[in-house]
């Protein structure tokens, strides 16, 4: 047994029984994981697993736990070919040991479905998320943030295989489960709509961006305050939205104020306040107002002159931009 691995685990707490040593590897796995440490979050997957068949019962509930926990850590580290084996041997000990339609079976098919997702197998994933969603809608309330995220990734793999309607339908779905489990403004809830969200905007469906976007301003004014650099986010979609719709006055409204939050928490130099700048000439210019365009233009092009090299292509564009701005305003004096 890996030395570093082994008083990694037992750092984790007091262990004086191998079941409590699997039990902190299993821990240790994930904790590596989190830390970036592949190599060593693979060492303690794997270590958990051959200690948790050297103790349990063939077929032990842990065992499998520790299958899935490895499964998980292979997919996790690009070792795909390892993860599919173990993902397969436990979904069948789970299959066996809980039975065909039981929570555990549908977990361990939802993150094997994941590891599809990322192959582009989406015939293979949706197989297994289908599979898991009937399951879980089989066994009630108890099951609904299960449900959830099961709905969830179909939704994302609805997405990446361009299947927009379904992709739409599943996320709603996810939402209302996951709101119903954990509340409106929980973090998996916010963390669905904002999926939601983005998939309307990169779908052009802007109408029913809109208020997903305005729903997660107010959640994000509630918990971080109106000045917070964190609402900066929604609050750079949300003017998109806008003007994508042709909303130029709420678009610009919306800018205006993330470029005030941006200026009060970096200061007025910074290159974010910059892009934001970027984004209000582009607000000024679809509406010809080419005059007020001018001297945002001109700052941000000074703040990037500050920060970025000569030659990159943010300031080529941008002196591009002045330069097309410029020849506007003399054309609009020649008409006069």
């Amino acid at each position: 047994m890996n030395k570093l691995v082994l008083s990694k685990a037992r750092m984790q707490s007091p262990i004086t029984t191998h079941e409590e040593l699997w039990e902190g590897l299993n821990h240790l796995a994930f904790f590596e994981l989190n830390k970036g440490r592949n190599s060593l979050a693979i060492q303690a997957a794997e270590e958990a697993l051959k200690i948790a068949e050297a103790i349990f019962p063939q077929r032990h509930a842990n065992i499998t736990r520790s299958m899935h926990t490895l499964a998980k850590v292979y997919a996790a580290t690009n070792h795909a070919d390892a993860a599919e084996v173990f993902f397969d041997k436990a979904l069948e000990t789970t299959r066996d040991s809980f039975g065909m339609e039981s929570v555990e079976a549908a977990r361990i098919a939802v993150d094997f479905a994941k590891l599809h997702v990322k192959a582009q197998r989406y015939s293979d994933a949706e197989l297994l998320l289908k599979q898991a969603e009937g399951i879980l809608s089989q066994i009630g309330e108890v099951a609904d943030p299960d449900r959830a995220e099961t709905l969830r990734v179909l939704a994302k793999m609805y997405e990446a295989s361009h299947k927009d309607n379904d992709a739409d339908s599943c996320f709603n779905q996810a939402a209302i489960l996951a709101a119903k489990a954990y509340g409106n403004e929980h973090p998996n809830v916010i963390g669905i709509l904002e999926e939601l969200a983005n998939f309307y905007k990169t779908n052009r469906r802007y109408t029913k961006a809109q208020p997903v976007f305005e729903h997660l301003l107010k959640v994000g004014e509630k918990k971080f305050g109106i000045e917070h650099l964190n609402i900066i986010p929604v609050l750079d979609n949300l003017s998109a939205v806008y003007m994508f719709q042709g909303k130029y006055d709420a678009a610009e409204r919306i800018n205006t104020r993330a470029l005030r939050i941006v200026e009060k928490n970096h200061g007025e130099g910074h290159i974010n306040v910059a892009t934001n700048l970027e984004k209000l000439v582009t607000i000024l210019r679809i509406q010809g107002r080419h005059h007020e365009a001018e001297p945002f233009c001109r700052r941000a092009l000074e703040i990037f002159e500050a920060s970025l090299r000569p030659d990159h292509p943010k300031l080529v564009q941008l002196a591009d931009t002045l330069a097309n701005i410029l020849e506007q305003k003399r054309q609009s004096a020649l008409k006069v």
